[in-house]
């Protein structure tokens, strides 16, 4: 099992904004890095803090060597799972957590009324 994983499993809060730094040393493979159940806020490419984020990215491409850093900004409570969509890589321990303690936001888990199905779709 990977070192952020179970009792090492990372932890915040909803409303904190957290900064992973993440490398690939490689020596040939690209990494996918993606965070499952979000979306990161700011994308450093290359792990240039300089010049302006990208921003809203799912998953973002770390070459063979090099790095990137990434930023959220945790706005509901849960279980989110970090992993290199090189999927297989898990089982060599490639993977992690972070645990989002807090309160569910009325402003996101609110609804005036029932969803209604969308016109013309034949899935709901």
């Amino acid at each position: 099992s990977g070192s952020l994983v179970g009792q090492k499993s990372l932890r915040a809060s909803v409303g904190d904004s957290v900064r992973f730094f993440i490398g690939n040393a490689g020596p040939n493979l690209v990494s996918s890095f993606h965070i499952i159940g979000g979306i990161f806020d700011r994308v450093f490419r290359e792990g240039d803090l300089i010049n302006t984020p990208a921003r809203s990215i799912q998953t973002t491409l770390i070459p063979s060597g090099g790095a990137a850093v990434v930023e959220m900004d945790l706005k509901v409570p849960g279980k989110l799972t970090l992993v290199d969509h090189s999927i297989w890589r898990i089982e060599k321990g490639c993977v992690g957590f972070l645990a989002v303690e807090g309160q569910n936001p009325d402003e996101i888990f609110w609804s005036e009324g029932p969803p209604k199905p969308c016109e013309g779709c034949s899935h709901h």
